[in-house]
């Protein structure tokens, strides 16, 4: 959501992208999946809705309690996002951004109303009718930013005012769709008594510059309560000035561009002018006007996709890094603060690490590009001269016009912007036209684009079914049965990933029924960062709520965790079995977890039973519940908890292979609660699962106490036990919802938060045990569609707040999950930074003097990733500080105390190291060529003044260690 190639967002120019999305979703919602792999994705919401909402939501928080919205917000830059820490301004509230908010938010209304997300439309409508009616009383408030006339230099970078015109038609296109959704006759008179001051009417000429204001009209036509007459003028008028108009319709047809994509001019921005001409010959189709033309129409509309995939002069994909879809020749490198020139990460294709990421549209030929004004000798210096000359830049200048591109990121004075900036004007304008020529044909089963088909028995079967399509006619018992891609499931005495991949369960369980959290937005993120693979969800038959529960399940599975919903209604009550079984009869559940069968398993109910039941009841009620759950078509794993409030180890023992046998899935995982007061039953159940095959998780535990007597429990035997021999377990509980027993030892953590641990024993199992979760869970990668596993957390221990000085401990940082593919970190410090000195090649924190310090441990696979934990170093009682000498001082183990400063800094850099052993320094490019090296003992100054503002690599050599860091030149 930043708007181009810097990390400015201007509110007029948002609010436009939030009404293309809009108008996209509205033209095709069939085209929109929920699958795009985006955090939301899931949730049984369209994709496109859930990432419009970031965009909606950034506008709700511009606007002012008056109704009005700030214009702009300027923002520091840096790559990655997150390394931009500076302060960011606003701009003051204008006409033009609050009308044009007033608009987005009025569209969007209807359309999120339709997905049944009726509060969030009536928050959007009354925001509309706010900002409107500040527009009313303020019709010309002005800001012009990056203007010194208006105090504002440097706010930002494009200029968003507007003129009368622009503010005019923000007016015409907020009424347009507040008569859309209140049907109030103010505004559609307002929109009648002026639509032919809109320039299509004034010129009788469309063109795509002006396309956003030529659909407010179009969207007019589709409005019942629409003045019929000012409805027909208006598709009679467009159709005429497409149809007719010499840069349009026509145009293909006669052939005026040999690439068949014509527009009558290519300018800054001009692929983006591209998607919106492609749009403007669609509309024909979109709006009811292609009576007799429809197939012209759509041709002349994909053109324009056409050329910006390839067909063009410079057989050119206009896509960022399409390698991996299809694309041979396409832009390997555009202008942005995060992809930027030199960025060792995300620069070029084939020279970084990655390479911009795939799929963003660059701004196309611009025969207008120049180099800036200050080349080729007014630059300031002779080194900024000599950045004139650092490439060719012919093309892009000195080109025909479908020519003047060139595939590059380099910034001042070069400015490759005004040619391979992004912007999410280009992009929605794309995916806009992108979206009229995706195939959704519906399988038998009704999904689209599914693999489903009427087998040979006449079933619909395949695709996402989970019915094995049978070819002969003879054998058609309709058995239902997983298949690959479709369900876990287990085999011998793992589980196992519908791709392959052996899941050792890692987890928790949380007390969401009960909770303020029901469907898991707050807690299930911060559960996310232990890089967990599964939680399982606590509900109820009696609370019901079905629909919430699914959305629970939904939302612990895109952040990539299984879900394991369980029925907490028959606990320790035999009798009640049957009264979880039918609540999985429900049709919301049934449906829902058909759905979300890939990533579920299904507990059918917590620790039924008391101490009295028999095996041969366990075994007879849980085949009865087998039958019923599979004859209502759930294919997903069942897990089967013991009797005895979960913890007869004997009643599974005695019944667990005829209860699997009978299941026609063999798709059962038992599950045992280990509140039992001594280690045996741990050792026990290892036993009969490593040598008679059991399929058994620890469904809660292990745990560090039992209700009623509340007596610490060894709980690290029973992490080791499982640990050694590969058996799942979900400890109780994750703390978001309190619980009322043995307080506080059963919860994990204070209020749900992630490294908040209410005692030591959570931060143990979590963090610092040798088999604790965050050490020992491993996320399938099919979760990721089989690429590399992304980092969910990060964090640094041990759980210490307080210091004295001359203390030492040794800090280890956890990186989530534990096969992540990027496992790199670094630690940063601030706040009193003397107080302690962090040797990082060791971990070793030694505590020197009194003060408060901030220890910052960053992913490096997502910066964005990152743990914080504020440490106060108290003094000595008594004694005031004293030396503190780290391990292997003065014995050449490591070199510590080392200090660099300034970093970032100008002319020098100061190398000191507290004690006096020989050290050699090294200053390199990002090319690895050698550009300062000395040796010194103790301390030394190394000149960097005629180095070039930038990035380096400096090396610090001493005995039995190499020191890398970061140094940056201003």
């Amino acid at each position: 959501w930043y708007d181009a190639g810097d990390y400015n967002k201007y509110t007029s120019w948002t609010a436009g992208y939030i009404v293309e999305l809009m108008k996209a979703y509205l033209e095709r919602p069939q085209a929109w999946g929920d699958d795009y792999n985006i955090p939301e994705s899931g949730n049984g919401v369209p994709d496109i809705l859930d990432e419009a909402r970031w965009g909606i939501d950034h506008l709700m928080r511009m606007q002012q309690g008056d109704g009005s919205v700030l214009s702009i917000v300027g923002e520091a830059h840096g790559s990655p996002p997150s390394s931009a820490t500076a302060p960011s301004y606003y701009g003051p509230p204008n006409t033009s951004a609050t009308l044009n908010s007033s608009a987005a938010f009025a569209l969007a209304s209807g359309v999120y109303r339709t997905t049944g997300d009726e509060e969030y439309a009536d928050t959007l409508l009354a925001r509309a009718l706010r900002a409107w009616d500040w527009a009313q009383l303020y019709p010309d408030s002005l800001f012009n930013n990056n203007d010194d006339a208006y105090n504002s230099g440097g706010l930002g970078a494009g200029r968003m005012e507007t003129d009368d015109y622009g503010r005019f038609m923000a007016r015409m296109e907020a009424a347009c769709y507040l008569f859309g959704e209140t049907g109030e006759d103010g505004f559609r008179d307002f929109f009648d008594d002026n639509y032919r001051q809109v320039h299509l009417f004034q010129w009788h000429f469309a063109y795509p510059y002006e396309a956003l204001n030529q659909e407010v009209l179009l969207y007019y036509t589709t409005l019942p309560g629409g003045t019929p007459s000012v409805q027909d003028q208006i598709r009679s008028v467009y159709r005429d000035a497409v149809v007719n108009g010499g840069d349009n319709l026509s145009a293909y047809t006669e052939e005026i561009d040999p690439y068949m994509a014509h527009t009558d001019s290519y300018t800054w921005g001009s692929n983006g002018v591209k998607s919106s001409q492609g749009s403007m010959n669609h509309n024909l189709i979109t709006y009811g006007m292609d009576e007799g033309i429809t197939s012209l129409a759509r041709e002349a509309s994909e053109a324009f996709l056409h050329n910006l995939h390839g067909v063009n002069p410079l057989n050119f994909v206009y896509l960022s890094n399409m390698y991996d879809h299809g694309a041979e020749n396409g832009v390997n490198e555009f202008y942005h603060s995060w992809f930027t020139d030199g960025s060792p990460r995300w620069d070029r294709v084939g020279t970084s690490l990655f390479g911009p990421p795939p799929g963003y549209l660059t701004g196309g030929p611009n025969p207008q590009y120049d180099w800036d004004g200050c080349c080729p000798s007014g630059c300031g210096s002779s080194a900024n001269n000599a950045r004139c000359f650092s490439e060719s830049i012919s093309p892009p200048k000195d080109q025909p016009p479908q020519k003047s591109y060139k595939d590059f990121n380099t910034s001042w004075p070069l400015n490759s912007w005004s040619v391979t900036e992004n912007s999410c004007g280009y992009q929605v304008n794309y995916i806009r036209l992108l979206s009229k020529f995706v195939s959704t044909g519906m399988d038998c089963g009704g999904e689209a684009n599914g693999g489903a088909f009427i087998d040979s028995c006449g079933v619909c079967a395949g695709g996402s079914t989970g019915i094995i399509p049978s070819l002969d006619p003879d054998q058609c018992n309709g058995t239902t049965v997983p298949g690959k891609g479709d369900t876990m499931y287990v085999e011998g005495r793992h589980l196992y990933a519908s791709e392959g991949e052996k899941v050792v369960l890692r987890g928790v369980n949380e007390m969401f029924v009960w909770s303020d959290d029901r469907d898991g937005s707050r807690l299930l993120p911060e559960i996310a960062k232990t890089g967990a693979n599964c939680v399982r969800l606590v509900w109820t038959a009696e609370e019901g709520d079905e629909s919430t529960l699914v959305e629970l399940i939904e939302r612990c599975i895109a952040h990539q965790m299984i879900a394991m919903p369980e029925c907490h209604s028959a606990t320790g009550e035999w009798e009640k079995l049957d009264v979880c079984v039918d609540f999985w009869n429900h049709p919301d559940l049934v449906d829902g977890i058909r759905r979300n069968r890939k990533w579920t398993l299904l507990n059918i109910g917590n620790e039924v039973g008391d101490g009295n039941v028999t095996a041969e009841q366990f075994k007879t009620g849980y085949k009865d519940a087998i039958d019923s759950l599979r004859g209502w078509g759930y294919t997903v794993p069942l897990v089967i908890d013991a009797s005895r409030w979960g913890q007869d180890v004997d009643v599974i023992f005695a019944t667990w292979q005829e209860i699997l046998d009978h299941d026609p899935l063999h798709n059962i995982l038992f599950s045992v609660h280990s509140y039992w007061p001594d280690t045996d039953n741990y050792h026990r159940v290892a036993t009969e699962s490593v040598n008679e095959g059991l399929p058994v998780i620890i469904g809660e535990g292990p745990s560090p106490t039992r209700y009623p007597d509340c007596n610490l429990l060894d709980y690290g035997t029973g992490l080791e036990v499982a640990g050694q021999n590969e058996i799942g377990w979900l400890s109780w509980s994750w703390g978001g919802l309190p619980n009322g027993h043995c307080v506080p030892n059963f919860d994990h953590t204070l209020d749900g938060v992630f490294g908040e641990w209410q005692t030591p024993y959570a931060a143990e199992m979590m963090a610092e045990h040798p088999y604790s979760l965050m050490r020992t869970a491993e996320r399938p990668p099919s979760f990721f569609s089989g690429e590399r596993v992304t980092v969910a957390g990060i964090y640094s221990g041990p759980d210490i707040d307080t210091m004295e000085a001359g203390d030492t401990v040794v800090v280890e940082v956890l990186v989530t999950p534990a096969n992540a593919a990027e496992r790199g970190y670094a630690v940063q410090l601030s706040g009193d930074t003397g107080a302690v000195r962090y040797d990082p090649v060791s971990g070793v924190l030694a505590a020197v003097e009194a003060g408060i310090v901030q220890l910052v441990a960053v992913s490096a696979g997502n910066p964005d990733i990152s743990f914080s934990r504020e440490v106060e170093v108290l003094e000595m009682p008594g004694t005031g500080t004293r030396e503190t000498t780290l391990p292997g001082e003065g014995r050449g183990e490591f070199l510590s105390g080392i200090r660099i400063y300034p970093n970032p800094g100008k002319d020098f850099l100061y190398v000191e190291c507290d004690h006096h052993l020989p050290v050699g320094v090294k200053i390199l490019d990002l090319d690895g060529r050698v550009l300062r090296e000395l040796q010194f003992t103790g301390e030394a100054l190394v000149e960097t003044g005629e180095l070039a503002a930038g990035t380096y690599l400096l090396v610090i050599e001493g005995l039995d260690l190499t020191r890398r860091e970061k140094l940056i030149i201003l």
